[in-house]
């Protein structure tokens, strides 16, 4: 059986091979699917149960408000988009990974 590796590189033989694109066409591309994932990802967390858009509880933005897409960490581009949370008020992420997983096996320090 062939590797995984041997298997990719066979299917990009089929298809002609590696398609050369330039930083700006790869910006293009993953700026169009980083915006899909960040408008599907605040849907999702509205869709939680939990989200108010009136609430008044400090500063701080709710999670599905945090949405950041972009060039995340302001460093020069090579073509890729991220998509996260921002930390502007609060680590978003955190919370998102205290959603996602929950909190009942976290030993208290």
């Amino acid at each position: 059986m062939a590797s995984l590796s041997e298997q990719l590189d066979e299917m990009l033989k089929e298809v002609g091979g590696i398609v050369n694109l330039t930083i700006e066409e790869r910006e293009e591309v993953t700026q169009a699917g980083a915006d899909v994932l960040a408008r599907n990802l605040k849907q999702a967390t509205k869709k939680a149960g939990h989200y108010n858009a009136n609430r008044k509880v400090g500063k701080m933005t709710h999670l599905a408000d945090s949405v950041d897409v972009g060039n995340l960490d302001r460093t020069k581009s090579d073509g890729s988009t991220a998509v996260g949370f921002t930390k502007k008020d609060a680590n978003h992420a955190r919370i998102a990974h205290f959603l996602n997983d929950g909190t009942r096996f976290y030993s208290r320090r």
